[in-house]
């Protein structure tokens, strides 16, 4: 017989029988459904998972885990022990994953679960798609908020919350730790199953405010972990514990998101402040690069309002972030919510304002240049409009008729009828529909600060102008300053701003009264004090000795009439002396910011400083005596206070006990560790 024709009839044979077997099942109901694992799921070794299935007229089954991509794996790794058949009926087993080694392809991602009657292998079922048994990855939590900066009063809720992995059913606790402290302020503020990722806690009223404190999330032996199983994680930075009154907060109010506003605008910046913040910084924030703060100003006296004009930025979207600049402490700060638009910039045609600017005083009835640069605007003329505070609408529409843009200039008297008024003006230099242009196009730019008009200076009846009086010519940018009927140049723009004056007090004058004043001569007394300040030092060795009190200064018998008033960098050209002894006393004193003596108990303190023995200065005892004692000291980075009490340091545990003791914070003097160490430690004060 042809060996096709057997080998056809054979394989007609075993499908007939297989057939008639599956008819058979079919025939009498025999089904089974794997349910679970059914596709996409990932097991890992040593865990215990649920096999799930549901049959109908089958009495029991063998489980087979299998590779489809692995061939003949589906019949050698068994589920249940030994191969052993369990109930159908049961409709589960849970299956303790072994390890990876014992598995098809020593693990992976393309597994099945096959569940088969086992008296009847043509009943069965398998995952409809692959699932994975991989190796675990370590379990972890990351602390999310309190993360660093935040301040919680006492009293109030809030929300910790925290991330995990691979800590599902299981529970962790929150402990509270402050810093220096090993063993935690609280140990268990509560517990949460990891998987929710928060917990509410009411801060305690109980609570010592601080700076120092972190949160952690831990899950260990104490919340059902095994007995060296520990998984921790703590607030990146410290967080502050406050009571109401510490409290500081600042909110964004304008722009706070969806505002649309011009760049040659001044555009109000306003937040509400609570608690005291002396000192702001504000900065924008581009859409395009929002990790990059840009500072618009700095060290900004917290008022809750700044006029800001955006000039040279592009169109875009932006934010503002306000900071509090009060410590090094920068944790307290608000954002806008949301983004706000700018717009009115151009690239193809621009006016830049030279001067006036923003901080020049104009004198009525004097005749000023002004000045400005362009691109773009050859052959287009243009209008200069005068505008007061508000901005609309312009005080005049047209100070010198119309001017070619690329002239750069025009000239204007200052009209005596215009009010005399301090930072109130500004001009802009405009190319509109009334100077030739298209209508409803314009190409404008204001002056980037508000200037000055006011009367003209004249010299005063008494023949002098007062002390501290700030002068200058129209046009000419030297300034001077009047200090006993003399003028004194100011030479820098450094020295201007480190003596502490200011633009707007510059006043403008006509030659012949510059003229009348001479030149200022240097001071030779020997008792000096900066204009405008009350403390009056004495020049002792060449260095200037703070005479801290009236009593002091008429004890020594000074004379008030030999008081020099000089300018501050004058002052600043002296070395201060830090260091005094009475005359015929080995003792060393230093002498605080706040005019208090505190005695250098040995020559190891004295040279921790870089502290030089021919910066002591001697005095009498008298002088000495003069400056009272400082007993309250703290180490530099450290919080704790001090009060110096019978040769040994005595450790201020709370701010409550400092307030009830009615001590000044002003008062406490910080030191260095060599010094703090070199005290002898008394009882707490509580």
């Amino acid at each position: 017989m042809n060996k096709k024709i057997i080998f056809l009839v054979i394989g007609l044979i075993i499908s007939t029988i297989f057939f008639v077997k599956i008819q058979s099942a079919l025939a009498s109901g025999e089904t089974i459904t794997v349910i679970s694992p059914n596709g996409g799921e990932v097991w890992h070794p040593g865990e215990t998972q649920r096999i799930r299935w549901s049959s109908s007229n089958v009495n029991s089954v063998q489980i087979y885990l299998y590779d489809p991509t692995v061939p003949e794996s589906g019949g050698t790794i068994y589920v249940t022990p030994n191969n052993t058949p369990i109930a159908a009926s049961l409709g589960y087993y849970d299956w303790v994953i072994p390890s990876l080694s014992q598995l098809p392809a020593v693990g992976g991602t393309s597994y099945k679960i096959r569940v088969q009657d086992a008296s009847n292998a043509n009943i069965q079922d398998s995952s409809d798609a692959i699932f994975s048994i991989v190796a675990a990855s370590a379990a972890t939590i990351t602390v999310t908020s309190p993360n660093g900066g935040e301040q919680w009063q006492k009293g109030n809720a809030y929300q910790i919350t925290w991330s995990s992995v691979n800590l599902m059913g299981k529970s962790v606790k929150i402990s509270l730790y402050k810093s220096g402290l090993t063993v935690p302020v609280l140990d268990n503020i509560g517990t949460a199953y990891a998987l929710t990722g928060s917990y509410i806690w009411t801060v305690p009223t109980t609570l010592n405010t601080g700076t120092d404190y972190k949160i952690a999330v831990i899950y260990d032996s104490s919340v059902g972990g095994a007995p060296n199983e520990s998984v921790v994680d703590y607030s990146n930075n410290y967080f502050s514990i406050v009571s109401s009154a510490s409290l500081k907060t600042l909110k964004i109010t304008v722009p706070n998101g969806g505002e649309i506003l011009p760049v040659y605008y001044n555009n109000t910046v306003a937040w509400e402040t609570q608690g005291v913040i002396n000192k702001v910084n504000i900065y924008y924030i581009s859409e395009t690069v929002p990790t990059d703060y840009n500072l618009i100003v700095g060290n900004l006296t917290n008022t809750g309002i700044y006029s800001w004009l955006p000039g040279s930025l592009p169109n875009g979207k932006y934010k503002i972030r306000i900071v509090c600049v009060d410590t090094s402490d920068t944790s307290v700060f608000d954002e806008s919510d949301n983004y706000f638009t700018l717009y009115g910039a151009s690239s193809a045609t621009s006016i830049t304002i030279v001067y006036p600017n923003g901080g020049e005083t104009l004198l009525k009835g004097n005749v000023y240049t002004f000045r400005w640069t362009q691109q773009g605007m050859s052959g287009k003329n243009v209008r200069v409009a005068l505008y007061q505070k508000d901005l609309t609408p312009p005080l005049f529409e047209n100070v010198a008729g119309i001017a070619p843009a690329e002239s750069g200039w025009v000239s204007w008297a200052i009209p005596t009828s215009i009010a005399a008024k301090s930072n109130y003006y500004k001009i802009a230099v405009i190319y509109d529909s009334s100077t030739g242009g298209v209508a409803g196009q314009s190409v404008v730019d204001y002056s980037d600060n508000f200037f000055s008009i006011s009367e003209a200076v004249t010299v005063p009846p008494s023949g002098c102008l007062p002390d501290n009086t700030l002068i200058k010519l129209p046009d000419d940018p030297k300034v001077y300053i009047i200090i006993n009927c003399q003028k004194k140049w100011i030479q820098t723009a450094e020295e201007f701003k480190d003596d502490g004056y200011k633009w707007e007090d510059v006043k403008e004058t006509s030659s012949p009264v510059l003229q009348a004043y001479s030149d200022y001569l240097q001071a030779a007394s020997n008792l000096l004090r900066a204009i405008g300040q009350e403390r009056v030092y004495k020049v002792v060795n060449g260095k200037l000795l703070w005479v801290p009190t009236i009593s002091a200064f008429n004890a020594q018998g000074l004379k008030w009439s030999d008081i020099q008033s000089v300018p501050e960098s004058e002052i600043n050209n002296y070395q201060k002396a830090k260091l005094l002894k009475a005359a015929g006393d080995q003792k060393i004193y230093y002498i605080t910011n706040s005019g208090l003596k505190r005695h250098i108990l040995n020559e190891q303190v004295f040279n921790s400083y870089n502290n030089k023995w021919n910066d002591v200065v001697s005095v009498s005892g008298t002088e000495l005596n003069a400056y009272p004692d400082n007993n309250l000291i703290k180490q530099e980075g450290d919080n704790k206070v001090y009060k110096l009490e019978s040769g040994q340091k005595r450790w201020i545990k709370t701010a409550e006990a400092f307030n009830r003791l009615k001590y000044d914070w002003n008062k406490v003097a910080p030191v260095n560790s060599t010094e703090v160490n070199v005290y002898p430690t008394g009882t707490e004060i509580e």
